[in-house]
Order: structure tokens, then C-alpha cells, then sequence
């Protein structure tokens, strides 16, 4: 949690650095879904859904919802693992040579919840949730681009905290400032 909270401090301040050296163009708007996978013993497959109020070209706050379903067979016994994820916060974007190519990173904190079905029973949790990560959008029109991205996803289901990677491609819908 302490590491979770010094992450949270360094994005903030690096967040506001950038909006002291971003232009004054405005806040614009984003929506996003896509394609998600959660790795781990259990692999997942699901959607991602985004949104982020970006207050200038450099910085935003982010909201990051995910739902990742996965089915495994544990001693002859099928099993149905779920996980939801929803988490906010600051997002920072980088600029390039390419105006076509929009990095960014973001740092989110929120819950998750997980549920587990076997023919014995079922089990679930809820816990706090933060992911750190980021990807890049390619702008293909001028209100639409393609993002690809990367997160390093850490839960505490159950008493066991945990480490994912979630790896996403997706579209984006963005109204302009």
C-alpha cells in the first residue's frame, strides 16, 4: 500500500509538471472499448471501457472499466474465474514528431471483484485494485484513433496479492478541443 501511494504522489507530480508546460488548446473528451487480456494461471479473455476528460494536451483523469472471464479444469472439475476491475485516475500524455501517434500513461486506483464456480460451490471477493501502465493511440480520423496498451494490474483477492499483466487493443472516440 505504501508503494501504491508514493506511485500515486510521483504521477500527480509529474502530471502537474506537464500541465505547466502544456498548451492552453482546452479540455477535450474520450471514450474507448476494446479487446482485453488478463494474464495468470488462468488466462482471460474480456472488454476494457475508458473514458478521460483530458484537461489540456498532456493531462487527464481516467476511468477504466474491465470485465475478463476465464474457464479451467482443476482436478476434473470445470471452473468459471470472473474478474471486474474499475478503477480512476490521472492519465499524462507524451507528444512525438508524429502527430499521428499520441503516447500516454496512466496511473489507476479503484477495486476489483472476483468470482469463482465450481460444481462445489462458489467463492468471490472484492479488494482494492491499481494499475500502472500505458499505450499509445493512432489517430485515423479526426475524432477516431486506435490504442493499444499495456498495464501491470495488482489485486488482493482473498487474502493473496497478486500481479497481472492485461494487455488491450481497442477504438477510441474522441471529441476535439
Amino acid at each position: 500500500m505504501k508503494k501504491a501511494a508514493i506511485l500515486f504522489c510521483l504521477t500527480v507530480l509529474f502530471s502537474l509538471c506537464a500541465v505547466a508546460q502544456s498548451s492552453s488548446t482546452g479540455p477535450s473528451a474520450e471514450l474507448g472499448f476494446g479487446y482485453a487480456h488478463l494474464t495468470g494461471d488462468v488466462g482471460k479473455n474480456g472488454w476494457n471501457a475508458t473514458g478521460a476528460l483530458n484537461f489540456s494536451d498532456r493531462w487527464g483523469i481516467e476511468a477504466d472499466f474491465g470485465g475478463y472471464y476465464g474457464k479451467d479444469s482443476i482436478l476434473g472439475f470445470n471452473v468459471n474465474n470472473d474478474v471486474y476491475t474499475y478503477t480512476f485516475g490521472p492519465k499524462v500524455m507524451f507528444t512525438t514528431g508524429d502527430e499521428r501517434v499520441t503516447p500516454f500513461a496512466h496511473l489507476l486506483f479503484g477495486g476489483g471483484h472476483e468470482s469463482a464456480d465450481t460444481p462445489l460451490g462458489s467463492q468471490s471477493d472484492s479488494a482494492f485494485t491499481w494499475m500502472l501502465g500505458g499505450g499509445a493511440d493512432l489517430n485515423l480520423a479526426h475524432n477516431w484513433a486506435a490504442r493499444g496498451k499495456i498495464d501491470f494490474v495488482r489485486t488482493n483477492f482473498f487474502d493473496n496479492g497478486d500481479t497481472h499483466a492485461r494487455l488491450g487493443v481497442g477504438i477510441v472516440y474522441k471529441w476535439s478541443r
